[in-house]
């Protein structure tokens, strides 16, 4: 599915009109259509009492033509106007028109006491919210802030028009305040913003509605996609019936130290899990012996060199990345500057394909050069603290802005970005960008890490590039740690728990279709 910006979304409508001839009124038409049949949805087909709070820019024309909507099916709908009449213009200034013709009820806010105003939309069975739209670009403050606090506290329901009044549409950052909806009605397609927090957080419920645009190719910008689950069992690799191990890719792990051995476990599994057709761990002889206790699907090889990976280690392990279809490198790999040597002599030579994680990510903090001799498509999967370090840029700068600071590095450093966080972002070399809407609080725990590099990397071996196993490894990670944790709880899910609902989150796919 697509996702735009404010001004992918200006320049969509633009051409919509100029070069396809369709009238504005009739995109505008379409979208009131679509909100108010969710809103017969809402009410359940009841007589109701709505009020549609309208701004007098087209989000608040949107509104005066749901109101309409509403008043010739049978509701009472009132409309609020919150600023003045003089500055509604165009089609917003049409369907104002008809709302007068038609004897429905309209209120300016500045002629409404504030007890009026809270006893009108505590009393209302919905609120639609259709102040500002994606075009708000400055705080709202004062009396309008105000407005805000009140359908927050008082309203029963509140469904949002295009994106929730005071939520940016490219950022999804609060400006000043905003709307904390019930659900949002996204018109045309879905804006960024309400994929990244806060925007999840003020549009709650998000629906996405066709107002018939045509299909128009966007120029000069970069295209979001995001998924949906009806999507997924098409994206999966494909597997047949006549196969061997090899059919599905061999991965070869590098991962674990005397410290951390669960990491090393946790990536491995979930690499067999996701389909992988066999997995060779290369590990420190106190690792194989976990690993080898506790997985017996491993095909371990034992490093010859006691505690760390060493220049030593990469010498014993050359025919095996010539062999591999992927690597993983780094989780719970230490730090050592033996370990570091080990890491980029691999970096150096190999051409298979890698998924750099943890420890070696950090490693790569301290020398980005080793970036620069890359001869392998490559992903890195960072957190938001890895990627401080990665950019020199404060945590809070990261995610603040993570589409802007994951596709700089991932432009700049030819190589596939994954940034951890609430919603994942996902950025390819050429700046292809792709927005998680899966996951839950179950996922932060110390582990789930590791399960996502191992699927991703078990999808790189099965076949996929780099960019496409990353978002669909991504979303199938959040969806599994979803079915998850409605059976054990967001709070009690391990990671280990995790990788073994994969299966079940698989099934979840293929049996949408």
């Amino acid at each position: 599915m697509r996702a735009v910006t404010k001004n992918q979304m200006i320049e969509m409508e633009q051409q919509a009109v100029n070069e396809y001839k369709i009238p504005s009124l009739l995109l505008m038409e379409n979208a009131a259509m679509k909100v108010f049949s969710h809103c017969e949805r809402i009410l359940n087909h009841t007589a109701a009492i709505v009020t549609v709070v309208c701004g007098t820019g087209n989000n608040g024309g949107d509104g005066f033509a749901i109101a309409r909507q509403l008043h010739q099916n049978g509701y009472h709908a009132d409309v609020i106007i919150i600023g003045d009449t003089e500055n509604i213009k165009g089609d917003a200034l049409i369907n104002f028109n008809i709302l007068e013709k038609l004897n429905i009820s309209l209120m300016n806010i500045k002629n409404l006491s504030e007890h009026d105003f809270i006893n009108i939309i505590s009393t209302s069975q919905l609120v639609v919210d259709a102040i500002f739209g994606t075009g708000l670009k400055r705080d709202i403050e004062g009396d309008t802030a105000n407005y805000i606090a009140i359908i927050n506290k008082f309203g029963k329901y509140i469904l949002s028009v295009d994106v929730p009044s005071g939520t940016c549409s490219d950022t999804g950052e609060t400006l000043g305040t905003t709307v904390i909806a019930n659900e949002t009605v996204c018109l045309g397609l879905m804006k960024i913003g309400l994929l990244l927090y806060s925007g999840k957080v003020s549009a709650n419920k998000i629906y996405v509605e066709d107002i018939s645009l045509p299909k128009i190719t966007l120029k000069n910008e970069y295209a979001f996609t995001y998924f949906e689950d009806f999507e997924i069992s098409e994206l999966l690799p494909k597997r047949k019936m006549r196969s061997n191990k090899g059919s599905f890719g061999k991965t070869l792990v590098f991962a674990g130290s005397a410290e951390m051995t669960g990491a090393p476990f946790l990536c491995s599994k979930a690499i067999y899990k996701i389909g992988g057709g066999l997995v060779k761990g290369c590990f420190i002889e106190s690792v194989a012996k976990v690993i080898q206790n506790n997985l017996p699907e491993i095909v371990c090889k034992i490093l010859p060199s006691g505690d760390n990976y060493s220049p030593e280690s990469f010498e014993s392990v050359k025919d095996e990345i010539e062999n591999c279809s992927c690597m993983v490198l780094g989780p719970g790999i230490g730090t050592s500057v033996e370990t570091k040597q080990f890491i980029s002599q691999i970096l150096n030579i190999s051409e298979k394909k890698v998924v750099i994680d943890a420890d070696a990510l950090n490693i790569l903090s301290t020398d980005l050069s080793i970036l620069e001799t890359l001869k392998c498509e490559s992903v890195i999967t960072p957190h938001p603290k890895e990627m401080s370090r990665l950019t020199n840029l404060s945590v809070e700068e990261v995610l603040k802005n993570p589409i802007e600071v994951a596709k700089n590095f991932a432009t700049w450093n030819n190589v596939t970005v994954v940034l951890k966080d609430s919603t994942t972002v996902v950025v390819s070399p050429k700046g292809q960008m792709f927005l998680n809407t899966t996951g839950n609080s179950s996922l932060a725990k110390g582990g789930t890490g590791d399960v996502l590099t191992g699927i991703i990397a078990g999808l790189i071996s099965q076949g996929l590039d780099v960019y496409d196993a990353s978002c669909l490894g991504v979303y199938i990670h959040g969806k599994t740690a979803e079915i998850a944790s409605q059976k054990t709880s967001e709070y009690s899910l391990l990671a280990s728990e995790l990788i073994d609902y994969l299966g079940e989150c698989i099934l979840h796919f293929k049996n949408l279709n």
